[in-house]
């Protein structure tokens, strides 16, 4: 008897899934698969922009909106802001850059030493001050 139980559950484990099952297992794994793909597009049409955002010139090629043309658009984007703004810091130097009439006059006076309040409290403990007869 029990190896007429055991032929039958050996049986029953040599055979192979059900089709709906392995069905509803792949497709449980594409529409997982599918969401991670919409995600990561989503990441890069944040990132990068969209592909349809921007206008192609006549006679380039559709290939010009893969991910790396995109890629390379944005790092020239950020090489033109950076000259922009060197252009801007240089002018910005030339136009505040000391006059050689204002440096022949007299020199300006030493600035102050900085505020320190530890100085402060220790200079008035020195003269005799309490600090608890100021509150």
């Amino acid at each position: 008897m029990k190896y007429f139980v055991a032929r039958q559950k050996f049986q029953q484990a040599r055979k192979p899934y059900d089709v709906r099952d392995v069905m509803e297992q792949y497709n449980q794994g594409h529409l997982t698969m599918m969401v991670r793909i919409k995600e990561l597009q989503r990441r890069l049409d944040h990132t990068l922009g969209k592909a349809g955002m921007f206008l192609a010139e006549k006679g380039v090629d559709k290939e010009y909106y893969t991910v790396g043309a995109r890629l390379v658009r944005l790092e020239d984007k950020m090489d033109q802001m950076s000259h922009k703004m060197e252009a801007v810091l240089k002018i910005l130097v030339d136009q505040y850059k000391p006059k050689a009439e204002l440096l022949q006059r007299a020199p300006a006076p030493p600035l102050p030493a900085p505020y320190s309040s530890r100085i402060s409290i220790m200079r008035r403990q020195n003269m005799g001050v309490s600090l608890d007869e100021g509150r």
